[in-house]
């Protein structure tokens, strides 16, 4: 699997996962990482204790950046909705 397809896999996943109260508050709060919330249940559930190795990385791949680009497509998926 590539890293992009991975990504794409968890943040439509956890878009869907999303109750309409939890979108309003991404929508809402642009500039909140969703670190310690969002961030941190990616990183637990998805993330550590796995082997993950994708196609198209030679490199370590840190929790910490894979989760915050999971978090940003779930933005965009966030932003996709609440705009059309």
């Amino acid at each position: 699997m590539k890293e992009k397809e991975f990504i794409e896999s968890v943040a439509q996943k956890e878009f869907k996962r999303l109750k309409n109260e939890d979108r309003q508050y991404i929508y809402d709060n642009p500039d909140d990482t969703l670190h310690f919330g969002l961030g941190l249940y990616i990183r637990n559930r998805y993330i550590h204790g796995k082997d993950l190795h994708f196609d198209d990385q030679y490199f370590v791949v840190f929790p910490d950046d894979l989760s915050s680009s999971i978090i940003e497509r779930i933005r965009e998926l966030v932003r996709k909705e609440m705009e059309s």
